[in-house]
């Protein structure tokens, strides 16, 4: 089950020539993800293990199909916190974001042996200045 919301607010006369800004609007999306597994006949510590859940640096996947580490399924009670913030501006008339950050945390309800009840937090911040600099028009020499 998943809950969320998109709230924004712009100010259309906000300009500036550095930054390329032609306009901004700030968007915020809270969310939350609700996932009940119930216990599994046999749990992972009793089946051959070929499907690993392999460590990353981003938030595990809490739904399936999502979830591909067959192996690995036991039961879980989570409830996924997420914000995320958007700040848009227009170029050549187009919207575009000129800053991205998303933030995701678990609060595991009943956590597994070995888990703690909430995860560590993820964050992402997307380069949006990488691609803002392709875009520079560099004046002729």
């Amino acid at each position: 089950m998943e809950l969320n919301c998109k709230l924004w607010r712009s100010w259309p006369t906000l300009t500036n020539r550095l930054l390329q800004l032609d306009g901004l609007r700030h968007i915020i999306e809270p969310s939350v993800t609700y996932v009940f597994v119930p216990e599994p006949n046999r749990t992972p510590d009793r089946l051959p293990q070929f499907d690993y859940a392999i460590a990353s640096g981003m938030p595990t996947p809490i739904e399936f199909p999502d979830y591909s580490a067959i192996d690995s399924i036991d039961s879980q009670n989570v409830i996924r916190l997420g914000l995320a913030n958007t700040l848009q501006t227009k170029r050549n008339g187009v919207a575009e974001d000129f800053f991205s950050w998303k933030l995701l945390t678990d609060w595991r309800l009943d956590p597994n042996p070995g888990q703690n009840t909430f995860s560590d937090l993820y964050s992402s911040l997307v380069d949006c200045a990488k691609a803002m600099a392709q875009t520079v028009q560099r004046p002729a020499i």
